[in-house]
């Protein structure tokens, strides 16, 4: 039965998420940080290292900056009881599960990637992926209680994941950023009295992704070997449009559009997706 989660990188934004996940849980939480925090939750026990903090612990989890995760399991691991629960977070896989598969069997290790991020309320219907480390079935359950109400979508293996993670988050992360520098010489408040839907949606999602830890930022965007292929595809697709729109090119780029919408209309309602933009922020 599972009564303490100790929880390394308690201080980051996702760590206090999940301080607040697990004592909703009822489980009795201590946390370690190199951050010493400003304050102390009384239902939280702040320990002095990882090994005061993973000793009785039924449950181990991992939110650290996705370069210290391989370090900090092999730390974690030499102090953990058996059959301790080790459950990672981080959103680069290969380093990560690498290390996870030489832990030692008495403990079970355990890979997911949260798709929301610390402004979740709770786990209802939030999408987590699980990348299988030994006991694919057993590690789905233990998931799935641990986030009670989820949708836990495995993924076949570290490669799979972080091919994906190039694509749904490391080139959102780079377009963004490039919007963000584009902008970043404007009167903020200025642009957004007078924009319309489009800028609005833009802009939101552009700050929320400011608002993202540093350490998130630069390992989704350095640490993810599938990503650079990606970023020169649409250097390549940028510099091509800019030369359309120099030369003043309508046909061109009106084929563009069109050649795009046909083949998104194969796997998506556009207009659909258009209402529902109207309806989810009720412009």
């Amino acid at each position: 039965m599972v009564t303490v989660v100790a929880i390394i990188g308690g201080e980051g934004k996702m760590g206090k998420w999940l301080c607040t996940h697990f004592v909703k849980m009822n489980y009795s939480v201590q946390t370690y940080d190199v951050k010493i925090p400003k304050r102390k939750p009384s239902n939280v026990t702040f320990c002095r290292s990882i090994e005061e903090c993973v000793r009785i612990a039924d449950i181990v989890v991992l939110s650290v900056p996705v370069s210290q995760t391989p370090d900090v399991i092999m730390e974690c691991e030499l102090f953990m009881k058996n059959k301790a629960i080790l459950l990672e977070i981080s959103s680069i896989k290969n380093d990560v599960v690498k290390a996870l598969l030489k832990t030692h069997n008495t403990i079970t290790p355990i890979s997911i990637h949260p798709m929301f991020g610390p402004g979740a309320k709770n786990t209802i219907n939030k999408k987590i992926l699980l990348v299988p480390i030994r006991e694919k079935q057993k590690e789905y359950r233990i998931a799935s209680s641990i986030f009670k109400g989820s949708k836990i979508i495995i993924i076949k293996n570290a490669k799979e994941h972080d091919e994906l993670m190039s694509l749904v988050l490391g080139l959102v992360y780079y377009i963004n950023l490039i919007f963000a520098l584009a902008l970043s010489n404007e009167k903020i408040s200025r642009l957004r009295k007078y924009s319309g839907t489009s800028y609005t949606i833009q802009s939101l999602l552009c700050e929320s992704i400011l608002a993202s830890e540093p350490s998130l930022v630069s390992s989704l965007l350095l640490l993810n070997p599938y990503l650079e292929k990606h970023i020169f595809q649409v250097n390549k697709n940028m510099h091509e449009l800019f030369i359309t729109i120099k030369t003043n090119n309508t046909k061109k780029l009106e084929r563009i559009v069109n050649l795009l919408k046909r083949k998104y209309a194969q796997e998506s309602n556009i207009n659909e997706s258009y209402g529902k933009l109207y309806s989810l922020f009720r412009l």
